[in-house]
Parts: C-alpha cells; sequence; structure tokens
C-alpha cells in the first residue's frame, strides 16, 4: 500500500488547503494505510474494476482506494482540492488513478460505468437526494454504494462542544447554519451549494430503498464489517446526546 512518508505529510500539510486545516490534513494522513484500507476491506472496497471516489478532499481515501482496487476515478468539484490531490498522487506514483472535476448531484458519467461508488463525509454538502440517485445511475447492477454522512447528533455536538474550534474554523456557527439550511431543504426543497445538511439516517434508508438499492449494511460510522476485519477504527463517536451522529450505509444497486 502507497503511503506518504512523515516527511512528506509535514511538508504538505504546510501547504494550503481551502477545506482544512493543516491539522486535519496531518491528523488523517498520521493514521497510516491500515486504518483505512481496513475499513475499506471491511465494506467490501477491495478487488473491484473501477470504483468513482466521490469527493476526494485531500486524497487519504483514494490512495487507499487505489492500493485495493483496478481503477479510480476521484472526483472533486473544487479545483485545488484536485490540483493538492494530485500531487499526492504523482509523489505516491498512483498510475491507476485518475482525476476530474465534477459535481456528485450531475455526474458526467455513463449509466452503469463503475461498480462501485465511495463518498466519504460529503454527500452533506450537496443536494444529497440528487446525489444519491446519480450514484445509482453510474453503478453497474450489482455494484455497491458506500456513503458516510451525517445526523443530526453531530451537529448538536459541534453546538455544544465546539470541537477543533480555531481562528478560521467555528464549528459551532457551522451547526446553526446547517440546521437552519436543512429547514430551508426539508419545507421546500432550497439548497445552497457547499452548505452542509443534515441527513436523516431513516430518511436516507428509505429514499435509497425507493430509489432501487438494497441496504447490505448501515450504522454508526466505521461498524460495517462484511469481511470480518479485526481493526477497525470509527473516527466518530457512535451517538452524541443519544441522538444519532455520523453513521455509513453500504448499500448494493439491484
Amino acid at each position: 500500500m502507497h503511503w506518504l512518508s512523515e516527511e512528506d505529510i509535514r511538508f504538505l500539510g504546510q501547504r494550503p488547503i481551502n477545506i482544512r486545516a493543516t491539522n486535519f490534513f496531518e491528523r488523517c494522513w498520521s493514521e497510516g494505510a491500515e486504518t483505512y484500507a481496513n475499513r475499506l476491506k471491511a465494506g467490501g472496497f477491495e478487488g473491484l474494476k473501477n470504483v468513482l471516489d466521490v469527493g476526494c478532499g485531500i486524497g487519504h481515501w483514494t490512495a487507499c482506494l487505489a492500493g485495493l482496487n483496478e481503477k479510480i476515478t476521484a472526483i472533486d468539484i473544487d479545483e485545488d482540492n484536485l490540483k493538492f490531490t494530485g500531487e499526492i498522487i504523482k509523489k505516491l506514483d498512483l498510475k491507476n488513478v485518475s482525476l476530474k472535476k465534477d459535481n456528485a448531484s450531475d455526474l458526467s458519467f455513463a449509466e452503469g460505468e463503475f461498480d462501485g461508488v465511495f463518498s466519504y463525509s460529503m454527500c452533506f454538502i450537496t443536494d444529497w437526494r440528487k446525489t444519491l440517485k446519480e450514484f445509482y445511475r453510474v453503478l453497474r447492477k450489482n455494484g455497491r454504494c458506500y456513503v458516510q454522512a451525517n445526523d443530526l447528533g453531530r451537529y448538536l455536538y459541534m453546538f455544544m462542544e465546539e470541537p477543533n474550534k480555531s481562528g478560521g474554523y467555528d464549528p459551532r456557527q457551522e451547526a446553526i447554519d446547517a440546521i437552519n439550511h436543512s429547514f430551508r431543504y426539508f419545507s421546500g426543497g432550497d439548497f445552497t451549494p457547499g452548505k452542509q445538511l443534515i441527513m436523516p439516517m431513516d430518511m436516507v434508508l428509505k429514499e435509497m430503498r425507493e430509489m432501487g438499492f438494497s441496504i447490505a449494511a448501515s450504522g454508526a460510522d466505521g461498524t460495517i464489517n462484511l469481511s470480518g476485519q479485526k481493526s477497525l477504527k470509527s473516527f466518530y463517536p457512535d451517538n452524541y446526546y443519544g441522538v444519532t451522529g455520523a453513521y455509513e450505509i453500504l448499500a448494493i444497486k439491484e
């Protein structure tokens, strides 16, 4: 498995990353390849021919997907993210990864092009109903779709505890904005690109089933384990104040 060295992590962590602070980049990449590879194996994202990585961001999931599968197409709406991930791909010499700027809610790919769609911590900044329909469209029959998202509990935690607050990041205000945006979205379909939306887990599961997905597994972040992996790490608590927070869904296109 290709992975950045400690020296590379320190060097690249000082580069401007428009969506994440330096400490986020260093924290994610310092986890090591095994942490992410085990999660991917547990969800069956190993040995697939053609995988779409939606929202590649800082490239850590992309690198692990590339080490486990034949071909990866990594997309992001942000050109700076793509340039940054492109540097990582070049440094790691990942020849089976291609990058493309694309909109998750209006994908430019053909119907049935992929046998896997992977999206970690991204759908909630899109019009997620349209995004999930696009995931279904570009998947082949029996293709697998992994989605990780946030329910209300995550935003309650951000409001109450203000995790990782810094001069450039206000988690309490982000939670307030997400809740306000969600009220508008659910009451009238109003959506602002890039603004976070609450994705109630029960609602997402219901709508994915109505689209034609069968649900292979679902639960709190890091709990899906179809392959019996012995070491899985969750990046979030199971719930916040008894309310569902970050969760994951693995679905199959019927």
